[in-house]
């Protein structure tokens, strides 16, 4: 990308990382002398494995051609150098330099003394990776894929200022990954001088496990140090990601020093266990599970550890398909807690099918095909996602498997529905994308509320009518928003729909194709989904 856009996004970087994190807590020096200084080695390395990547995508960009990134920290692969060549070879060389700095059990193996960091499993909640070593592949992976987040986002950022290899561009992304680094390091230095301050000169930190080194808290200290480093931005991007900044770098200050449950606001603040608090209905830790928090288990037992199931209690459990109410995959619930026919929505014979997806692969999975015809009602369910850039995908009119991220053009009777969390704000995503045209814009995603912001909230159930007509109208609808059911067909009407739109305003519009259909995964660790159901028929008239 020119060299330039990247640099000084090292620390921006870290922040990200360590925002992924799981509870920490405080640490006294006199008292935990060894785990103090182990997290502080822990962190040491990380910022400088952080930089060296970083360092490593900059010195590669430097013969880029264009102001978006074109050497990735992830695979290792560099754009401009067809076939791979030299530039390759050299960028995958100081790519490996870098793994060598990093050896977090170099102080110590006490990972459940340092706060049990990192969340190292794809279920729900925040699970404790093994050890150590576990955790420093965490951090390796996650780290190299932040590099390329960064440079996009800060890009996207100045996307109005000029085309991708355009003067203009490429001084804006340099002017503000330059403002952004200088106020990424000092709001760092104002959060961690205030944690470790037990005077109360730079906001007290130390004593307590309240957010006071957060910006916003009533710390005036802390708030003034801020302030001073706010004076860095000026640039309109920069400014613009900002908030980004500030809610990556309260995550790692609370990650790292606080140790607080909010489900249990009556608990004494930095009592609490940071590798699992049995109780709290999070499962956390080394738990099996907790409360409604099942993990793999089948029930939970008072003390966090797994019970066998039981049919007719309401919960699905192990093998159960359903229990009363609680329909899972189901459109109604049999009294042996297997699914029963639904009328309306699993019928007539051959409109409807279902498919179990895996949460474990980010392959293209082929949804089922009623035997009456190409779908034309689509329910996801299970939707979830963990963490930024986490995605669920439906293609639809693909002929084939799709490669890499889906991708749609005008006249390929092509349709992408996606949903998920966005890295570049606060908004969760559901965007549209049909022909050529996505909707909401890419722009809007970040500055209006999203249609539906429920994903990471838990396992969610949507569906949506993608219709034959030419161009096709598509109608979307989330269970529990506006007195939808997904699997109750009646109450899937266009006044409870979150979306609807059928004016596609393409110059070569033809209906989405009939083939085979799809579901994909951005990462198996930031986002799942259960399963999936497919009926040829609209529910619409």
């Amino acid at each position: 990308m020119n060299g330039r856009p990247l640099r000084g996004l090292a620390a921006a970087a870290m922040v990200l990382v360590f925002a992924a994190g799981a509870w920490a807590h405080v640490l006294d020096k006199k008292a935990n002398k060894a785990a103090f200084n182990l997290r502080a080695d822990v962190a040491s390395q990380m910022a400088k494995y952080t930089t060296c990547l970083a360092r490593a995508a900059i010195s590669c960009e430097a013969k880029g051609l264009v102001s978006t990134p074109e050497c990735d920290a992830t695979t290792g692969t560099v754009a401009y150098d067809v076939p791979a060549g030299k530039a390759t070879a050299k960028f995958q060389k100081a790519l490996a330099a870098c793994e060598t700095k990093l050896n977090l059990v170099k102080k110590g193996t006490d990972y459940a003394g340092i706060g049990c960091p990192g969340d190292c499993s794809n279920d729900p909640g925040v699970q404790q990776c093994a050890d150590l070593p576990a955790f420093e592949a965490l951090v390796t992976a996650g780290t190299r894929g932040q590099i390329n987040l960064l440079a996009t986002t800060i890009d996207g950022a100045c996307a109005g200022t000029g085309a991708a290899g355009s003067k203009e561009r490429i001084k804006c992304v340099d002017t503000a990954a330059k403002q952004l680094m200088r106020y990424t390091n000092s709001l760092s230095s104002c959060a961690r001088n205030c944690e470790v301050d037990e005077k109360g000169r730079n906001g007290g930190g130390a004593v307590t496990n309240d957010g006071v080194c957060l910006v916003g808290s009533a710390s005036a200290a802390f708030t003034a140090c801020e302030a001073r480093a706010a004076r860095a931005l000026s640039s309109p991007a920069a400014l613009a990601l900002k908030p980004l900044v500030v809610v990556s770098i309260d995550a790692i200050t609370d990650s790292l020093f606080n140790r607080s449950d909010p489900t249990d606001p009556a608990a004494p603040a930095g009592t609490l266990s940071p590798c699992g608090t049995c109780g709290n209905d999070a499962r956390e830790g080394a738990e099996e599970c907790d409360g409604a928090s099942l993990g793999s288990c089948d029930a939970c037992a008072a003390d966090c550890t797994c019970t066998p199931a039981v049919c007719s209690n309401g919960t699905i459990e192990g093998s159960e398909e359903c229990d009363g109410e609680t329909l899972g995959a189901c459109n109604l619930c049999a009294s042996d807690c297997a699914c029963a026919i639904d009328p309306i929505l699993d019928g007539p014979e051959g409109s409807f099918c279902s498919s179990a997806l895996s949460p474990s692969t980010t392959d293209y999975q082929a949804l089922c095909v009623p035997t009456a015809g190409s779908g034309q009602h689509f329910r996801i369910e299970g939707a979830q996602t963990f963490g930024n850039n986490g995605f669920f995908y439906l293609t639809l009119g693909f002929p084939e498997v799709p490669a890499g991220n889906p991708t749609i053009a005008a006249g390929d009777g092509r349709f992408i529905f996606t949903g998920g969390k966005s890295q570049s704000c606060a908004y969760a995503w559901s965007y549209f994308r049909y022909s050529g045209i996505t909707d909401p814009s890419a722009a809007a995603l970040c500055t209006v509320p999203s249609i539906f912001a429920d994903y990471p909230l838990g396992p969610q159930t949507v569906c949506l009518d993608v219709s034959s007509s030419n161009p096709p109208r598509v109608t979307f609808w989330a269970t529990g928003a506006n007195g939808a059911n997904c699997k109750d067909a009646s109450t899937l009407t266009a006044s409870t729909a979150l979306y609807s739109k059928e004016d596609w305003a393409s110059a070569d519009n033809q209906p989405v194709n009939a083939t085979k259909h799809f579901v994909k995964l951005s990462s198996t660790s930031l986002a799942t989904v259960s399963a999936a159901a497919v009926s040829s028929n609209t529910v619409l008239p």
